[in-house]
C-alpha cells in the first residue's frame, strides 16, 4: 500500500524542479475536490427540498376528485369512506359563472367547500375551514 501512495504522490504532482507543473497539479486537484464537495451538497439539499415541497403539496391537494351530477353525495361519501387507505373525504361544489361589469364580461370559476367537513381533510385547511366559518 505505501508503494502506491509513494507512486500516486510522485507522479500527481511532479518532480521538485518543477514548481509550475506542481502548483498547477495541487490547484487542479483541490479545484476537483471542491466541484466534488459542492455537487454532494446540493443534491442533497435538492434531494431534500423535493421530498418537503412533494410532502406540502400532497398535504393540501387531493390524490382524488370524484365527480358526480346528482345532488345527493351523501352515498357517494360513505362509499369512498369505506374504501381501504382513504384518509378523509369532503364534498365541494364546483361551478362556473359569467360576470360582468358595465361593458366588460369575464368568466369565472367558483368553488364551494363543506366547512365541517373541510377539517378532517388536512391540518392546513383545519385553519383554512375555521377562517371561513369566521368570515360567514
Amino acid at each position: 500500500m505505501a508503494l502506491l501512495w509513494h507512486l500516486a504522490l510522485r507522479y500527481s504532482f511532479g518532480v521538485r524542479r518543477q514548481g509550475f507543473a506542481r502548483l498547477v497539479s495541487v490547484i487542479s486537484v483541490a479545484g476537483m475536490t471542491l466541484g466534488v464537495i459542492a455537487l454532494i451538497v446540493v443534491m442533497s439539499v435538492m434531494n431534500g427540498f423535493s421530498r418537503e415541497i412533494t410532502e406540502r403539496i400532497l398535504s393540501v391537494v387531493p390524490h382524488l376528485f370524484v365527480e358526480q351530477t346528482i345532488d345527493d353525495t351523501s352515498g357517494t361519501e360513505q362509499a369512498l369512506r369505506q374504501q381501504e387507505g382513504v384518509v378523509a373525504v369532503s364534498p365541494y361544489l364546483r361551478t362556473q359563472a359569467l360576470l360582468g361589469s358595465g361593458s366588460l364580461i369575464s368568466g369565472a370559476r367558483i368553488m364551494g367547500v363543506d366547512t365541517r367537513t373541510l377539517a378532517t381533510v388536512s391540518p392546513w385547511l383545519e385553519t383554512v375551514a375555521r377562517q371561513l366559518e369566521q368570515a360567514a
